[in-house]
């Protein structure tokens, strides 16, 4: 006679589809099982058919275990994190962490980047081990995986992997700056001071923009002066010493925030003056190489089997698919096909199901009832089953400006004639020279000179007049002379 298996355990590794007649020796609990499966030889003649597929469809809503109604969660390959950790039991803990460190250039273009990330995967089981671990990536192609596809051959209880990577090129957060010593112009920045004792005003516009496709948060510019600025208070930011803290909080997609500040500077001497820093840190549910969990399967303990029971009435089986969870993981079931011996057609078929198991929970089949003088046999030729995931993404990023430096401007004018002296009532030519020297540490692009000549002297012709700089002569297109 026929003896159920209900003690048989599936612990081993398996593939994600797995015919049951290919499994694993595992000492003498495989022979249990498939002898299990083998035992319900049916007589060709006498079966009686079992009703449509679509009976035991219907119950793959009844999933019972101690003390706890079945649970069915109808959603994407990949459940939310919030929605996995609602579920009671142990899960395979998946989470992809980056961290972008960049310096970017003023105007925002990257200077160089490094995105430093890890592929974290831990067992949170305190008793049982996992086993057959697949992770399938997508959009991996800015990192050095070099494949979309992670295996791990088991993880112990409470066991944690890490695989680290690297990426370049994809960004979440642009942070631009503009400083300007002019801005009254509508022009070019400039980035040049005057040499003075007064304090001078200049411009400093920080931006930041949301280039990412998700929401970023706990967004915080942090701006650094040297001691010779005076920063004005503001009602956006706080200020602390010589930094500001401008906490922005949440970009939306898409969504760019300004802020300009007006600090005095006093320039002390003619050498470059330091601007200061600005620099950004952001946090995201998301990476910023864009890699992305696809699909996460793992294997635990489980067993699978078929239990016929003979009626009063020989000849009369009534028999029923059973899936056991025999381990402290909630195990998705989601894929079954049961077949009869002597057919084709599968009497179940039936994929993506959905089915959550939770530990030592089980699934059974409606009972049906076979007519048959000799035990039936049947076959499941796929059963794929997984260890619930628990799949998250987390990035952090710190962006820095390049400093710039504020040049100072300050030359020194001489004028002199060529003779000391001249004659009483009497017309003499002098020769004037006007110098000028740069003494800053900015360069003079444009100079106007305005030299203001006594009433007793004929203003000279512009012909007489030539402009040299350093030992050469400068063209007439390169200068402008205006007698008034």
């Amino acid at each position: 006679g026929f003896e159920p298996v209900e003690e048989s355990i599936l612990d081993t590794e398996l593939t994600t589809r797995l015919p049951v007649q290919e499994l694993p020796d595992i000492n003498a609990e495989e022979t249990s099982i498939e002898d299990s499966l083998m035992a319900l030889e049916r007589s060709a003649q006498e079966l009686e058919d079992w009703d449509e597929s679509d009976d035991i469809e219907d119950s793959l809503d009844a999933i019972s275990s101690p003390g706890t109604e079945s649970q069915s969660i109808q959603s994407s390959s990949l459940r939310p994190a919030l929605e996995v950790d609602s579920i009671p039991g142990d899960k395979l803990h998946a989470t992809l962490s980056e961290i972008e460190t960049s310096t970017v250039n003023p105007d925002g273009s990257i200077r160089n980047q490094s995105i430093d990330g890890e592929l974290i995967l831990r067992n949170s089981s305190r008793k049982d081990r996992a086993w057959d671990i697949e992770v399938s990536l997508s959009e991996f192609e800015s990192t050095d995986l070099g494949n979309n596809i992670v295996t791990i051959r088991e993880l112990e209880a409470t066991e944690e992997t890490v695989i680290p990577y690297t990426a370049t090129g994809p960004r979440m957060l642009i942070l631009s700056e503009r400083v300007d010593t002019n801005s009254e112009r509508d022009q070019e920045a400039s980035l040049s001071l005057v040499h003075s004792d007064d304090p001078q005003e200049i411009s400093v516009i920080i931006k930041i923009e949301n280039s990412s496709a998700v929401n970023l948060s706990g967004i915080e510019v942090t701006r650094t002066f040297p001691d010779n600025f005076d920063i004005p208070e503001g009602s956006e930011y706080s200020v602390d010493g010589s930094d500001i803290t401008w906490s922005v909080g949440r970009l939306s997609v898409g969504q760019s925030k300004t802020l300009e500040l007006l600090p005095m500077v006093t320039t002390r001497d003619i050498t470059k003056i330091p601007a200061g820093r600005v620099t950004a840190t952001y946090s995201a549910d998301h990476t910023v190489s864009r890699v992305n969990f696809e699909d996460i399967s793992a294997r635990s303990r489980a067993a699978p089997f078929v239990t016929p029971t003979e009626d009063d009435r020989p000849g009369i089986w009534h028999s029923k698919f059973v899936f056991e969870n025999k381990s402290s993981f909630v195990v998705t079931l989601s894929d079954i096909t049961v077949v009869l011996a002597g057919r084709e057609e599968p009497i179940l078929d039936s994929s993506d199901l959905r089915i959550v198991l939770p530990p030592e929970g089980s699934w059974d089949s409606m009972v049906k009832t076979v007519r048959s003088d000799d035990q039936p046999r049947f076959t499941f030729p796929t059963l794929s089953y997984s260890i619930l995931p628990r799949a998250s993404s987390e990035s952090r990023g710190e962006i820095t400006v390049k400093e710039q430096k504020l040049t100072v401007l300050d030359a020194e004018i001489l004028k002199k004639f060529d003779r000391s002296r001249i004659r009483t009532y009497v017309s003499s030519d002098v020769e004037t020279t006007i110098t000028v020297e740069n003494k800053g540490s900015a360069i003079i692009n444009v100079m106007r000179l305005l030299d203001d000549i006594p009433g007793i002297f004929s203003p000279p012709s512009p012909e007489s007049i030539s402009i040299e700089m350093g030992s050469s002569e400068l063209n007439e297109d390169q200068y402008r002379v205006e007698i008034v």
